[in-house]
């Protein structure tokens, strides 16, 4: 039988939270075990790690949500102006 891990335990090792978790199970990248709020240790780490490196082939792109912390958005280009508010010639 395979090792478990408990679902808090393997966000820990991965440094991720809850709702990346469910949804890299939901994607079958990380194996829940029997008891509820169990993955199984191996077949999950091999998923993972499987996962991390087609990213870094550039196999799997996503945009983040949200800025990594300590990034900035980036700056408007161009400023958003009220309507009828044109610069006088």
């Amino acid at each position: 039988m395979d090792e478990t891990i408990s679902s808090g335990r393997l966000q820990k090792l991965l440094g991720i939270k809850s709702a990346s978790l469910s949804t890299l199970a939901a994607e079958g990248v990380v194996v829940r075990g029997e008891k509820r709020g169990s993955y199984l240790l191996e077949p999950s780490m091999r998923g993972y790690i499987g996962r991390l490196q087609a990213a870094a082939r550039g196999r799997v792109v996503r945009m983040p949500r949200r800025p990594a912390p300590g990034l900035r958005p980036p700056r408007r280009r161009y400023q958003k102006r009220k309507p009828g508010s044109l610069p006088a010639s």
